[in-house]
């Protein structure tokens, strides 16, 4: 199919011309092609299209397992946009327990921050950090609180704090060899060689 070979394009075109001529709209295809037409916007970086086909697919009547991650995706879409708020909202939809919360713990995090918010932006990055200590955005999530408290916030010691704990618990991550760095100049600063 075009999907499978990411012609997204053609795809959706034939996504859409079978959501006209489909039969009731409770079936399970039906909702599954409105899933993967809303991929098609998302993949093509039509976002507010995406967003609307998401919004579309998760008010219809089918099988729940692709709820959480229509919710990324929607979620994703507004971020894009720079809708921070309805980002957010979306990204806070996702369990605790879905595969993907850490990254929607990560992104909320950046919403956060792109909105000024450092404070929310620093307790949204501890939270991933407590939750998902073996998550693939410990590291990133360490750094990033660590350089919010150095630059946005100007705490450098809170900041030293975590970039201490990125070099100690994973030493060997590109993000500790930043940390080090960092570190240093933080302490070369305060005159503390």
């Amino acid at each position: 199919s075009y999907y499978r070979m990411h012609a997204y394009a053609r795809a959706s075109q034939y996504y859409r011309k079978f959501l006209t001529v489909s039969g009731p709209v409770s079936s399970p295809l039906y909702a599954r092609a409105i899933y993967d037409l809303s991929y098609c916007y998302f993949n093509q970086k039509h976002y507010a299209t995406a967003i609307r086909f998401f919004q579309r697919f998760l008010r219809q009547q089918h099988d729940r397992s692709f709820d959480a991650d229509s919710w990324l995706r929607l979620a994703d879409s507004y971020m894009a946009l720079g809708n921070f708020a309805n980002a957010l909202s979306r990204y806070n939809k996702i369990p605790a327990n879905n595969p993907n919360a850490a990254y929607a713990h990560y992104q909320t995090a950046y919403a956060y921050g792109a909105q000024g918010k450092f404070r929310q932006k620093a307790k949204s990055l501890l939270s991933l950090i407590n939750a998902y200590p073996h998550s693939a955005y410990f590291s990133k999530a360490l750094f990033d609180l660590a350089s919010t408290y150095n630059s946005a916030l100007n705490e450098p010691w809170r900041a030293i704090v975590y970039f201490d704990r990125l070099v100690k618990e994973r030493p060997t991550s590109d993000y500790a060899r930043k940390a080090r760095v960092k570190m240093g100049l933080l302490y070369y600063n305060n005159n503390q060689y």
